[in-house]
């Protein structure tokens, strides 16, 4: 709507003008009676009309052609890319799902609290239920002028305890936080006690046995270098490459 202005107002003052000078013509045909008819009074259009329609129609077809190519720059349209962390103890991953409660139907409803408008939130990978994210990237455009930083503080006050926004920042339209993304790192955690620790139960996984460190150390290297996932995939995954390169995989004690 904004893309709108430059247009809307030459005309609305080109408009008024013309009406005067319509009006003025319609008075000139009126009779004044007797004999004596008044002439009709022409109307002639200023070289600055010309200019004014031309500048008009180029800009018209500017916008059709520049919004085809470059999406809605005219618009002054804005991609934010946040940095988000949640705590998916409650959560049942992060994609929308119908029968259960998702961290992305969860940041949308803030978002449009915020926005205004139910904004489609592009996450930069999928996760399973219960997963936590420290470093989560996700992003959507919208036309409003919101500062980042204002982002960060109205999505915060709207969004529930277990997520948060850390970070926002504009990115290029074309930015998808999924297919422009370089690496992901995962960290697996292990509580090795006999003894359940009530804190560490929605972050740590409990096994009770003797690990032995230099043969998981040993066991990680086999991973490192390009695999096909395919096998630790579901049956019903729709995922076409589930080739990955792993470049680091290192087991310590804490």
């Amino acid at each position: 709507a904004k893309g709108l202005v430059p247009i809307l107002i030459p005309l609305f003052i080109s408009s008024f003008r013309r009406a005067n000078e319509l009006a003025d013509a319609m008075e000139c045909r009126c009779y004044r009676g007797g004999a004596g008819r008044t002439k009709m009074k022409e109307m002639h259009l200023h070289t600055g009309d010309f200019f004014a329609l031309a500048a008009v129609v180029l800009y018209i077809a500017g916008i059709f052609v520049v919004n085809h190519f470059l999406g809605s720059v005219l618009f002054f349209m804005r991609n934010l890319l946040l940095n988000i962390g949640y705590d998916g103890a409650d959560y049942h991953g992060w994609q929308v799902q119908k029968n259960a409660v998702t961290v992305q139907e969860v940041f949308q409803n803030a978002v449009e609290k915020v926005f205004g408008a139910r904004l489609p939130v592009k996450g930069c990978s999928r996760t399973d239920s219960g997963v936590h994210a420290n470093c989560y990237f996700v992003s959507f455009q919208t036309e409003l002028s919101i500062a980042c930083d204002g982002v960060v503080r109205a999505l915060n006050t709207v969004l529930p305890k277990d997520i948060a926004v850390l970070d926002c920042r504009e990115v290029p339209l074309d930015f998808h936080p999924r297919y422009c993304c370089r690496e992901k790192e995962y960290v697996y955690k292990l509580y090795n006690g006999a003894i359940r620790d009530p804190f560490l139960l929605r972050y740590a996984y409990q096994y009770r046995y003797p690990i032995r460190l230099e043969r998981m150390q040993q066991g990680a290297k086999a991973f490192l270098g390009t695999h096909d996932f395919r096998g630790f995939c579901s049956a019903r995954s729709d995922v076409e490459d589930t080739v990955r390169t792993i470049t680091a995989f290192t087991v310590e004690r804490q």
